[in-house]
């Protein structure tokens, strides 16, 4: 079941048994600890990234993130690390800092509450402020938005009747980086 949920998220109807696409698949389903957040996760990346393929690269970058059991050292659990790799794989985004400027500022609002797209088009000009027009910076945070659906890191649409919200596991992990970082400052 767990591997048919990555599959799913991953847009793969299904992979040959003996392939190494396959044994791959597996082996991320084990390092995401069969958990539904965390195979959405996973799957979104996959999806995002390589085209729907399981190649070598995201494993290598899921053992990094995810080998360590439950809990690492530093209290992460296995979904907080994942959400930690689909963050690190945005950064390879031409618009990387402003998808990674919405995702945090996502956590002030409700866990699980949907915010509708008119939202996002009010605060457009502070996520684009050399923006050449409130269309445009809109258009720009409606796109950076859609990367962040498709890595499953917010959910909902951005039709404007349903809104778009952050998980609250994502949402807890964003709070705890920013408050990480406060700190080390």
């Amino acid at each position: 079941e767990a591997l048919q949920l990555l599959l799913g998220y991953a847009e793969v109807e299904s992979l040959d048994e003996s392939s190494e696409e396959h044994a791959r698949a597996v082996e991320i389903v084990d390092l995401c600890g069969r958990l539904p957040l965390t195979l959405a996760i996973a799957g979104g990346m996959v999806a995002s990234v390589s085209q729907g393929g399981f190649t070598d690269d995201i494993v290598t970058l899921m053992k990094t993130d995810l080998g360590k059991g439950m809990r690492d050292e530093s209290g992460l659990t296995v979904e907080e690390r994942m959400i930690g790799a689909s963050v690190k794989m945005i950064g390879r985004h031409q618009d990387a800092a402003i998808i990674e400027a919405l995702f945090r500022h996502f956590a002030v609002f409700g866990e699980d509450i949907p915010i509708p797209k008119p939202v996002f088009d009010v605060l457009a000009a502070t996520f684009v402020p050399r923006s050449s027009s409130r269309a445009a910076a809109s258009s720009k945070v409606s796109g950076c938005i859609v990367v962040l659906l498709s890595y499953n890191l917010l959910k909902g649409s951005l039709a404007q009747e349903d809104g778009v919200f952050m998980h609250d596991i994502v949402r807890d992990y964003v709070i705890h980086q920013h408050s990480s970082e406060e700190l080390r400052l």
